[in-house]
This record gives structure tokens, C-alpha cells and sequence, in this order.
């Protein structure tokens, strides 16, 4: 990348491919255990998640240490668990640039700060989707 901003008619390789930018957020759930983060970042049938990937440029995935049913298992394509799986719970945020992942970040930070039910905005529309995606 530094290459092509010095000398704007550098080519890179065919197979060139810039490296992503990550972040890991960790879900503070020692503090608040029975508070849901993970089903306000993901929403109703994972449509927040979506749009907050969609709004941003970026991939959001949670990882870590209950991230997934019990009895189950993450593995690559070579058969071994996933990177971070004995990690704390966490979201990973992956993106072109570190302005999307900023951006991306900036909303999960929101959604990690725990709130009265009765004062939580998000979750009160996140129900309303539920319930029109229901049908009712």
C-alpha cells in the first residue's frame, strides 16, 4: 500500500491482496453474566449483525469461550479448532480499512454498554423486527 501512495503507477502482483485490518472487542460477560450481549449484536435471525456488516464494509463474527452451542466445535477445513476459541468471548471485526473497522467498532462498542430493559431502545426494535418477522 505504501508502495502504490509513493509511486501511483506501481502495479501489484495479479495475486496480491492487501492485508485486513482486525479488531477484538471483548464482551464483558464476567461483569454482567446474565445480561445478552451476544443477542443484541446478533438481532433477530442475525439481521442486526447483517446490517451492521452491510452499514460498515466489515465482517463481525463473536468468538471465544461461548461462542457456540455446547457440544459442538468451530474447526478449519484441516479439522483443528479456530483460532481464539479458548480466548475470552469476544467480537472480531475484520475489514478492508481501519476506517470501517473503526466504524464498525464505534457501533459494537454501543451495544456492550448494558442498559435498564425498559430504557434499551435497540432491544425494544430489535422485538418489534422479531415480531413482524413473525408475523404478528
Amino acid at each position: 500500500m505504501e508502495l502504490i501512495k509513493k509511486n501511483p503507477n506501481y502495479k501489484p502482483p495479479a495475486d496480491f491482496r492487501p492485508p485486513r485490518k482486525t479488531r477484538k472487542i471483548y464482551i464483558p460477560q464476567n461483569e454482567y453474566p446474565s445480561y445478552n450481549f451476544i443477542g443484541l449484536i446478533i438481532g433477530p435471525r442475525g439481521n442486526t449483525q447483517k446490517r451492521m456488516e452491510k452499514e460498515t464494509n466489515t465482517k463481525i463474527a463473536i468468538r471465544g469461550k461461548g461462542s457456540i452451542k455446547e457440544g459442538r466445535t468451530r474447526r478449519d477445513p484441516m479439522g483443528r479448532p479456530e483460532p481464539g476459541e479458548d480466548d475470552e468471548l469476544h467480537v472480531l471485526i475484520t475489514g478492508d480499512t481501519d476506517e470501517d473497522v473503526d466504524k464498525a467498532a464505534a457501533l459494537i462498542e454501543k451495544l456492550l454498554q448494558p442498559q435498564d430493559e425498559t430504557l434499551n431502545e435497540h432491544k425494544r426494535l430489535q422485538l418489534r423486527e422479531l415480531a413482524a418477522l413473525n408475523g404478528k
